[in-house]
């Protein structure tokens, strides 16, 4: 019961700084500010859903791909060109979105967006840095392995590449599987 009242605080009180805050929105992203949100769910290796400026947004992580959670041609593309059995990659997805969940499900989290006011990917998704405390949730799969990098520009990609160099060397994660 007092879970769900904390709860309920706490979302009042984001919605109240949304609606402070709403009006600054869009110059504030497009100079790299960064905001704050609470992960509700955690959809895949690379999505959370966030409460965030008065409603819930789908976020995309930005500089990161991970395992397909559900059997389609995305995922059939990607075991193929990382030598991993369809099937595998499947139960490997499972696993990266338990490791994104653990690690930022139910938390308060920071949202920085990099490409400007509101930029969306192809599904609607924001694109977004997302940091618990001080990590953030990319670098966190990239070293975990159960994350590997998108070919893609972006501020931390150095960063990116280096983890997933080590992930790779080590054998972590989806790294462990392939030719499996």
């Amino acid at each position: 019961m007092m879970k769900h009242l904390a709860w309920s605080i706490v979302s009042l009180l984001c919605l109240a700084g949304g609606f402070f805050y709403g009006s600054h929105r869009e110059r504030s992203i497009a100079t790299g500010d960064s905001f704050a949100a609470r992960v509700i769910d955690v959809h895949d290796g690379d999505t959370l859903k966030v409460v965030w400026m008065l409603g819930t947004n789908m976020v995309r992580l930005v500089g990161i791909d991970a395992p397909e959670v559900h059997d389609n041609k995305k995922l059939n593309d990607q075991a193929k060109s990382l030598g991993i059995k369809p099937e595998t990659l499947l139960q490997l997805g499972t696993g990266a979105q338990k490791t994104l969940e653990n690690f930022a499900a139910n938390k308060d989290v920071t949202l920085l967006f990099p490409n400007g006011a509101g930029s969306r990917d192809s599904f609607g998704r924001l694109l977004a840095y997302v940091s618990v405390g001080k990590t953030d949730c990319g670098l966190y799969m990239l070293s975990s392995g159960m994350a590997y990098g998108r070919d893609e520009r972006h501020p931390y990609k150095d960063q990116y590449d280096a983890l997933l160099a080590k992930a790779r060397r080590e054998k972590l994660g989806v790294w462990a599987w392939r030719g499996k």
